[in-house]
């Protein structure tokens, strides 16, 4: 995957965005329950998964060479509204410690993260990324959103550990969710 010339700033905390965002992007807990509480049902489509290139910036913070690793790429939906692309990126090298990234299938990856206690959740950061950064065009890839649009949209990362073996998860709010 080529990266986009866009260099976009991730924060720690919610300084950069509207404090709506900021319960949503820096809470420590699922996604996945903070969801569920609010809208009820919640469902997930997988776009893909599989071995596939990754970019740089991915590569930067899994410190990881290879240009390829396994992906996982869903849509969350709740109360009927598309509200989260997310794109997990798992290094070729720590398949063996995460197998759960391979048997999860139709159930969101968040609600299997925070059941296993040798998992551990690094920093949360967040960024408001606009439709040339290579997130938002894997959205458009996946027919979430038109690159055309001229807003943009709230995303976060974070990385989970286990058994000293990373796992990138990132989350695009897509323009159905309001916060």
């Amino acid at each position: 995957m080529r990266d986009a010339s866009v260099v976009v700033r991730w924060h720690e905390t919610g300084v950069k965005l509207p404090r709506a965002w900021w319960p949503w992007c820096f809470s420590q807990g699922s996604l996945t329950g903070q969801l569920i509480a609010r809208f009820g049902a919640l469902t997930v489509r997988p776009v893909g998964q599989g071995r596939a290139a990754i970019t740089q910036e991915e590569r930067l913070l899994l410190r990881e060479h290879l240009r390829q690793a396994y992906v996982r790429e869903v849509v969350l939906s709740a109360g009927g509204v598309t509200v989260v692309f997310a794109r997990s990126v798992l290094p070729l090298s720590s398949a063996s410690a995460w197998p759960l990234f391979f048997r999860v299938g139709t159930r969101p990856l968040g609600a299997l993260l925070f059941t296993d206690p040798r998992i551990r959740r690094g920093s949360l950061t967040a960024a408001s990324v606009g439709n040339r950064h290579w997130l938002w065009q894997r959205a458009v890839a996946a027919g979430l959103v038109r690159s055309s649009c001229p807003a943009r949209l709230v995303a976060r990362r974070s990385l989970f550990w286990r058994l000293g073996e990373p796992l990138l998860v990132q989350e695009l709010f897509l323009p159905g969710f309001q916060p």
